[in-house]
């Protein structure tokens, strides 16, 4: 078991096997010794029932009652919504980029709403024997925003990223995320009318709870106009962010990023450099920076794999890398985690 703990997940890294009435979530992605190019045995991480369901340029539903079986920390990126996740039963142990949650049904149902306005870091640790109930649901923060008014208060919510408030799971909203659990994955089309139609019952209960006050993450002395919210980022550089999320494993060059985006290399530099403060390149290297960081703190990776990861051949310059970003070494890290 100790051994097994040394392998992480990540991306995709996961598939689902359909064994009559139960499913069983297995790891395919490579070992914790990623130099040596090999990759690990497929492990089972889970198993129970299972729902799934995309509805296409809206919300992903997932979630289900499932038997964890073994200490696991998985590690992936969270792509740019909100997250909205309801625990009946069992632990959850999560967190994006360096916000976290600790959430346990054993004490009283949880449920958090948290704000990605950009993709982040995601981790979660499994625990052998963890019995989980739960719901995930990921929504579209431009399909959340063309729903808003222009003073509605929920715009400042989905302006600020990693903005979270703690839901309230009164009867009704309990009702429902209990009766969707109770589904199985949709496969025609009045089973998929049905999930998609709790499913926006679910998100009336819950935004009738909205209140500003509720939120954490926000600048306390910030109360910005819509204005200026909808300036901050440019949303035509979503699907070149989504890019960059799932190659950061990979040699990522300008022209190819020119190519995804439609724009030329000038005005690539040019609209990163308005919107986010610094040129591509620099935002490639503090993203893989950033996922170096929280593998570090969580105790997934060693330095060594850490500098291979981020894309530097020697440990040295990494370590210089890191010092320089977040102002103490992968070192100090890792012997805090």
């Amino acid at each position: 078991m100790e051994e097994m703990n040394k392998y992480t997940l990540k991306g995709c890294g996961t598939r689902c096997l359909e064994q009559h009435d139960l499913q069983t979530v297995i790891s395919e992605n490579y070992s914790r010794h990623i130099s040596s190019s090999q990759k690990a045995p497929p492990i089972a991480l889970s198993e129970g029932k299972f729902i799934s369901h995309q509805v296409q340029n809206s919300f992903t539903i997932q979630g289900g009652r499932t038997h964890e079986l073994i200490d696991f920390q998985v590690l992936s990126t969270a792509q740019k919504s909100v997250m909205m996740v309801i625990l009946l039963e069992g632990k959850l142990d999560f967190g994006y980029d360096s916000l976290n949650f600790t959430l346990d049904a054993d004490a009283a149902y949880n449920a958090v709403l948290v704000n990605l306005n950009k993709p982040a870091s995601f981790h979660r640790q499994l625990y052998t024997d963890n019995y989980v109930t739960k719901l995930n649901i990921a929504l579209p923060i431009d399909w959340l925003e063309s729903r808003c008014d222009n003073n509605d208060p929920f715009r400042v919510f989905l302006s600020e990223h990693l903005a979270h408030f703690k839901l309230r799971l009164d009867a009704s909203v309990l009702a429902l995320s209990q009766e969707l659990i109770n589904l199985s994955s949709p496969v025609n089309f009045m089973q998929r009318m049905q999930v998609e139609s709790l499913t926006l019952q679910l998100f009336m209960a819950i935004f009738k709870q909205f209140k500003s006050t509720d939120i954490v993450g926000l600048h306390a002395s910030e109360t910005p106009k819509v204005a200026q919210l909808e300036n901050r980022f440019d949303h035509r550089l979503d699907p070149l962010m989504v890019y960059i999320e799932a190659h950061l494993n990979d040699p990522i060059s300008i022209q190819t990023l020119s190519q995804v985006s439609a724009m030329s290399a000038s005005s690539l530099q040019r609209k990163f450099k308005s919107t986010l403060g610094c040129s591509v390149n620099t935002y490639i290297r503090r993203r893989r920076l950033d996922i170096a960081k929280q593998q570090l703190a969580r105790g997934a990776v060693s330095i060594t794999e850490a500098a291979y990861n981020a894309g530097y051949r020697h440990p040295s310059n990494f370590t210089n890398a890191f010092k320089k970003q977040f102002g103490f070494s992968p070192t100090q890290s890792l012997k805090n985690s």
